[in-house]
């Protein structure tokens, strides 16, 4: 069994037979590569190893990279406008 980032690679998971369409630009193909996710049994862990890592590329566990940086908090501005120095 392979393993990367904690996941094992199952040779027959949905992702294994167009793994370029999950690093596709577009919208239909973002779609597209999101629905072979919705019923993958690894989809949670999947998008889980993509938040830890930051992954900033691709369709992971479903969602597209701007949606995971939506999960993403982001850091207080340690300086806010029209606050005092």
């Amino acid at each position: 069994m392979t393993r990367i980032f904690g996941l094992v690679l199952i040779p027959d998971r949905p992702c294994a037979h167009d793994p370029d369409l999950f690093y596709a630009k577009g919208p239909l193909r973002i779609e597209r590569a999101k629905a072979i996710c919705r019923p993958c049994p690894h989809r949670e862990r999947c998008l889980a190893t993509a938040l830890e890592l930051g992954e900033v590329h691709g369709v992971w566990g479903g969602l597209s990279a701007p949606e995971r940086q939506e999960l993403t908090p982001r850091p207080r501005d340690p300086h806010p406008k029209g606050a005092a120095a």
